[in-house]
């Protein structure tokens, strides 16, 4: 097996972390949602679009920030990273909440140029998988509530 050479991998990077190639586009998958369908509840699930979106953005924060060497704490238990309220107040909850995503995604592949190790850009193929699993979650129930436009949105796989 070949090894990859750093621009070889940053490229790879770049191109996950900006949800290029099978995965459904993150930033696609986030617009056009309002803070009704954000806060709906489909029976069964454990989570709604809003606390998958406030999850994404934890995790996306944290490994971002840990990187920048402002080192967070780890949280005791996964649950924490969970332990938000179901429905957004307002919109303009939810734009924030869109707004920490577009940036951390931004810092992520600015940290994908600039970081040298192996050991970091492992981190932001974690992410950029955490956030592709979890985007994949947000459109599906997005199309059991009739809220995802595959003309305007994009093709699901």
């Amino acid at each position: 097996m070949d090894i990859l050479s750093k621009e070889q991998y940053q490229h790879f990077l770049l191109n996950l972390i900006s949800n290029k190639g099978a995965h459904a586009n993150a930033f696609n998958a986030l617009v056009g949602i309002t803070p009704e369908i954000a806060g709906k509840q489909l029976e069964g699930y454990p989570n709604t679009i809003w606390q998958l979106i406030k999850h994404i953005n934890y995790w996306q924060n944290f490994v971002v920030e840990s990187l920048e060497g402002n080192g967070p704490k780890m949280p005791q238990k996964a649950q924490e990273s969970w332990a938000f309220e179901t429905a957004p107040a307002n919109q303009d909850a939810l734009d924030l909440e869109y707004a920490i995503f577009m940036d951390s995604v931004a810092k992520a592949k600015q940290l994908a140029m600039e970081l040298e190790g192996f050991e970091e850009w492992e981190h932001l193929r974690i992410m950029a998988a955490h956030i592709s699993y979890h985007i994949g979650q947000i459109v599906l129930l997005r199309q059991v509530f009739g809220n995802w436009d595959s003309e305007t949105l994009g093709l699901t796989w």
